[in-house]
């Protein structure tokens, strides 16, 4: 319960965000069809499915809620509004409602247990919001999702091998690139100065210089949507106690 599920980008062209992802970035297909292509990552997976007639590219997260009509009962209860009823999909149930960005979250019960994937590991999902307040206190309080680690503007919360950033981005003008969409994800390699150049040998272009973060090392790419996708290497590791005694 609880756990990060998967990110789903809904893309008018399909194909062309597959090819990014799959020849570009190098990910691997684990399944696909003409209604939607998934790649099996170390965490949460990515699945692209068409955007409906007449829509632009949107970003969904889906978070595992496990069994999922008591849970759904339980949120209305707490004054959630859900988008229609529990839907039956291939690999899943889903009930969907917004969070107060207005961003559409997918409560799933899989069918089956995720299978790890392989690399990158896709560490995590990013909430950057404007009402960061009311943001955290939804997913924190309402869904009841932990909290796992935070810092000046941003809160980590425990979903799993990939963790879920609420990110305050009050002050978007000195923040990376990716802050300017609602939504945004974030893949770790350990050496992030190799895979950077294995993709500018693929023809990747960087849309942003590499820059020390929250993540540690960062760099961002556009995909074939326009998203903003992160890309970093291992997180630094928080001073011990004693150090952080010793600054006062």
């Amino acid at each position: 319960m609880g756990r990060l599920h998967c990110i789903v980008l809904f893309t008018p062209e399909l194909e062309r965000q597959k090819a990014f992802y799959e020849q570009k970035l190098g990910f691997r297909v684990s399944h696909g069809s003409p209604e939607w292509v998934s790649f099996a990552l170390r965490g949460a997976s990515l699945t692209l499915r068409p955007a409906p007639e007449g829509s632009g590219p949107e970003l969904q997260l889906a978070i595992t809620m496990v069994p999922l009509d008591p849970s759904v009962e339980s949120l209305k209860a707490k004054g959630v509004a859900f988008e229609g009823g529990i839907e039956d999909a291939p690999t899943c149930r889903i009930a969907t409602l917004r969070d107060p960005e207005g961003n559409r979250v997918q409560l799933v019960e899989p069918h089956e247990g995720d299978a790890q994937g392989h690399w990158p590991r896709l560490s995590h999902a990013i909430v950057n919001a404007e009402k960061f307040a009311t943001t955290l206190h939804f997913y924190r309080e309402v869904l009841g999702l932990r909290v796992a680690g935070e810092h000046d503007g941003w809160v980590e919360l425990d979903t799993g091998p990939t963790k879920l950033a609420i990110h305050d981005r009050s002050d978007a003008d000195s923040l990376p690139l990716h802050a300017e969409q609602r939504i945004a994800f974030a893949f770790e390699d350990e050496n992030i100065d190799s895979w950077a150049e294995e993709l500018r040998e693929r023809g990747v272009r960087f849309a942003a210089a590499p820059m020390e973060s929250k993540l540690g090392v960062q760099a961002e790419v556009e995909d074939a949507d326009g998203w903003f996708v992160v890309l970093h290497g291992v997180p630094p590791e928080d001073p011990p106690e004693e150090e952080l005694a010793e600054d006062f």
